[in-house]
């Protein structure tokens, strides 16, 4: 028995599609992490100090792309580490996180490799190519996140 959903077939195909190149993305500029000891959060977190500055914690949170769920464990880590620094902002609650010239260092050899694979996957799409699907993307992302939110309950 085959269940069909008419218009939402294009949807979850829409969907599938986004989620496959996604995951090859994924695996592919992950690879160099490891090399250097680093989590894609980790990494997240020293790129986003190192091109952006010292930023609070919540800062971080809504800069790096990529769910902040263990933002605790991975400032922790990092910060034993010596490759960032933690300390008090105006606000006892809130913490300030700057990167350390350790930090500088581990992200300046393996940012270039980052940058390598993700060219090498991204350049199978011409200039033209590209600039279209950032403009759609994004058009869709502004769309969908004005959407009345759902309650869940």
């Amino acid at each position: 028995m085959s269940i069909s959903y008419g218009e939402s077939d294009k949807n979850l195909r829409l969907w599938i599609e986004f989620s496959r190149l996604n995951q090859v993305i994924v695996r592919e500029i992950f690879k160099d992490f490891h090399q250097f000891n680093l989590s894609p959060s980790q990494f997240a977190v020293i790129e986003a100090l190192y091109h952006k500055g010292d930023l609070t914690v919540g800062q971080i949170n809504r800069a790096i792309l990529m769910t902040a769920g263990n933002m605790t464990v991975v400032v922790r880590n990092l910060e034993k580490r010596g490759l960032i620094t933690v300390c008090p902002g105006k606000d006892r609650r809130q913490k300030i996180l700057s990167i350390t010239s350790q930090g500088k260092e581990i992200l300046e050899q393996v940012f270039p490799l980052h940058l390598t694979r993700l060219n090498r996957l991204l350049d199978t799409y011409d200039d033209e190519k590209k600039d279209w699907l950032i403009n759609t993307i994004r058009q869709g992302r502004k769309q969908m996140e004005q959407l009345p939110k759902e309650n869940n309950k």
